[in-house]
């Protein structure tokens, strides 16, 4: 199995994802929604540190990546304050 279907079958199961860069970023965790899936990448529409979600998508690549979460009782709550998912651009 590839990196971009484990992707693809988290987001598909959860309606948020939690990532870590726990070697390059130890202390940072990127939370939200796969918008698109590329072969090395992820376009990402996050949600920030305010509950809020970005106006725009990030792209993350999987090379960096060492952990997703999801069905959390924490994303849960986050995705409860912080509403539906509008449109990214």
């Amino acid at each position: 199995m590839n990196r971009g279907s484990i992707y693809a079958t988290a987001s598909a199961a959860a309606p948020l994802i939690l990532l870590y860069e726990e070697v390059r970023a130890p202390d940072q965790l990127w939370i939200g929604t796969v918008v698109e899936l590329r072969r090395k990448s992820a376009w990402i529409h996050m949600i920030n540190a305010n509950t809020r979600w970005y106006e725009n998508v990030v792209n993350v690549r999987f090379k960096h990546l060492t952990r997703i979460d999801l069905h959390s009782d924490y994303d849960r709550a986050l995705l409860y304050v912080a509403g539906p998912e509008p449109e990214a651009s």
